[in-house]
């Protein structure tokens, strides 16, 4: 048998004089048996009127928070090509400045490492 100490009348017990020994095993039992004083639960995947809720467009949602990420990687590979053209026309030249070429390069590298960001940011992971 399991018992608790619980204080009667809701007097606090300093002393332990003012107890009473509760036997957890006969409530267990009853609350076993369906004696409980509790509402049941409701259920959330109905409304109040007991229509099924719709389920939630989780694509229609991921595909809203994805549209500035496909605008901005459009954007990115705009500029990508760009900058492709301009440093092929300038590696062509003669006298061109190589300071001037190489950090057209690097903007082009700082570029595609956006892009690739971006594009793994949108793209769901795949399960190993």
């Amino acid at each position: 048998m399991s018992d608790f100490i619980k204080p009667v009348n809701g007097q606090p017990v300093a002393d332990g004089s003012n107890v009473e020994v509760v036997d957890f095993t006969e409530r267990d039992a009853s609350a076993a048996a369906g004696d409980t004083a509790r509402e049941p639960l409701r259920d959330v995947s109905a409304d109040a009127g007991g229509q099924p809720l719709p389920a939630p467009d989780h694509d229609a949602r991921q595909a809203a928070i994805d549209a500035p990420k496909r605008e901005r990687i459009a954007e990115l590979q705009l500029e990508h090509r760009d900058l492709d053209d301009v440093i092929e026309r300038l590696a062509d030249q003669p006298g061109v400045d190589d300071l001037r070429l190489r950090r057209l390069k690097k903007r082009k590298l700082q570029i595609r490492d956006s892009l690739e960001r971006l594009q793994m940011s949108i793209t769901p992971d795949i399960p190993a």
